[in-house]
């Protein structure tokens, strides 16, 4: 009964906001005739879709290098594989829960036994595209800061307000992983003995113990991070010219974390209606740029997405069935 309330909810949410921004800027007369533009502007909606296809390449590889060192045989073919079938399950499913859910399958169905190592890669994944997008904000931020008295008052108040959010985040996760050590939980346990031996404390500070011993993967995990989210927000770029609009590419990037962020909140389906309201209101305010083409720009930038998302849709369709590796060692016994 919760499910299904969550689930129309977000159906709702969606709906309201796209009859809302269809309705102040018509579908037919408007939105379409700009997307029609991407026959025209064909070379910009290849690099679009090919700039998506690119941040799943560096999300297949951020993954790997963090799966790694918990599953020594896995293979990149693999990841890449998981992670396109997992884009179809992002697209179809109410956020990244389908997508995540597929990864921790995949990798339990090739390797059993390795569910906690894949949960706690794709733990690992987020927080470091979490950190990888501080570094990316804040570097556009500081490639924009002679433009800053330029802004609307309220631009200035979203981009100070995500700035903060940032900070404050980082240095949350950062403390809540600190202190989840096996190191911390010891110095904890000669004060407050039975705060230590709490079972959620000592099952939380297990599934982070791997991460210690491979701190060096997951910091290059960080870095692999900004090709991951630079890639995913030049797709928007090139959705914005493939629309026939135009503007420099640095407004986009600086407005692409905050429009991500309030896609990934669970509040809609896919981000729909979040996504093209949030690009409407900052590439309006820091460019002036026509609000019917903002809207334009970002349903064409989701639609590069569902392109890859329909990629591993037919990737699950018609894979051939995998042996484990269980089954693998009783064939090669048998032999």
């Amino acid at each position: 009964m919760k499910t299904g309330l969550t689930i129309a909810v977000r159906v709702l949410i969606s709906g309201a906001l796209l009859w809302l921004l269809f309705r102040d800027h018509s579908l037919s007369s408007q939105i379409l005739p700009h997307l029609g533009t991407m026959a025209r502007e064909w070379h910009w909606a290849l690099g679009g879709i090919a700039c998506a296809g690119a941040s799943l390449g560096f999300s297949a590889w951020r993954w790997w290098v963090v799966l790694k060192p918990q599953v020594a045989a896995i293979q990149f073919g693999e990841v890449l594989e998981a992670t396109i079938v997992a884009a179809f399950f992002n697209i179809t499913s109410l956020g990244t829960l389908g997508g995540d859910a597929y990864r921790l399958l995949a990798i339990q169905r090739r390797h059993p036994g390795m569910a906690a190592q894949a949960g706690m890669s794709i733990i690992v994944d987020h927080l470091a595209g979490m950190f990888g997008m501080s570094l990316l904000f804040f570097g556009f931020g500081l490639a924009a800061l002679h433009q800053w008295p330029s802004f609307a008052p309220r631009v200035q108040s979203m981009l100070g307000g995500f700035a903060v959010f940032l900070v404050v985040g980082s240095v949350l996760m950062i403390l809540s992983i600190l202190s989840l050590s096996p190191r911390f939980i010891a110095f904890v346990g000669r004060f407050a003995p039975r705060l230590a031996s709490f079972p959620f404390v000592q099952k939380m500070s297990h599934t982070f113990d791997p991460l210690w011993n491979s701190w060096r993967s997951a910091l290059v995990a960080v870095w692999i991070s900004i090709g991951v989210i630079l890639t995913f927000f030049l797709a928007f770029y090139c959705a914005l010219r493939a629309v026939g609009g135009e503007a420099p590419v640095l407004p986009v990037l600086i407005a692409m974390p905050i429009v991500d962020v309030a896609t990934a909140l669970p509040i809609s389906v896919s981000g729909l209606g979040v996504r093209e309201k949030t690009f409407e209101t900052l590439m309006s305010s820091l460019v002036a740029l026509p609000h019917a083409l903002s809207v334009s720009a970002s349903l064409a930038g989701w639609l590069f997405n569902v392109c890859w998302g329909l990629v591993g849709g037919l990737l699950f369709t018609f894979r051939r069935p995998v042996a484990t590796e269980v089954q693998n060692a009783e064939l090669g016994a048998a032999r």
